[in-house]
Parts: C-alpha cells; sequence; structure tokens
C-alpha cells in the first residue's frame, strides 16, 4: 500500500510531467484521499487487519480511479499512477 500511496502523490505533485495535467480540484482531492490513508496507515499499521488494509486501499482506489482514468485517456495511455496491488502490508 505504501507504495500505491509514493505513486499516487509523486504524480500528483509532479510539476513537470502528468502532474501538471491534473486539474487542481482533482489534485487536492486525490492528495486528500492520499494524506487521509497514510495517517491512517501511520497509526493502525501495527494492529490493522488485511480486510482494514483492503477497505482502505478500496476506499483510495474510489477517489484514484475516476482521476486517473481521465488522466489516461488525456494522455494517450501514459499515466503510471500504480494500479495498488500488492499484499496491502507493504
Amino acid at each position: 500500500m505504501e507504495n500505491y500511496l509514493f505513486s499516487l502523490k509523486s504524480t500528483a505533485q509532479d510539476t513537470h510531467g502528468l502532474g501538471v495535467k491534473i486539474d487542481e480540484a482533482d489534485r487536492d482531492v486525490l492528495l486528500g484521499a492520499v494524506n487521509g490513508v497514510t495517517g491512517w496507515l501511520g497509526e493502525y499499521i501495527s494492529s490493522a487487519t488485511a480486510e482494514d488494509f483492503e477497505e482502505q486501499k478500496e476506499k483510495l482506489s474510489g477517489v484514484a480511479y475516476p482521476i486517473s482514468s481521465g488522466l489516461y485517456e488525456s494522455t494517450g495511455g501514459a499515466w503510471n499512477g500504480g494500479d495498488g496491488g500488492g499484499d496491502g502490508e507493504d
């Protein structure tokens, strides 16, 4: 999950590549979701279950997917925002 968070945050904050193509409002929403899950992760990493991680990943993906889909389409497939894969305990 940490890799997914890092990838999303890096793309949103990219000032030379894909990040500049993200609408400012979408960027704020995406970074808010990333920061929320990052905060949750910092607080619950030692006590969370696999289901808890999956729930957080699904919430984040629910925010990131519509934004990344629009970006992917507008750039002809150049989005590299991660797939959220992994075991949830990265």
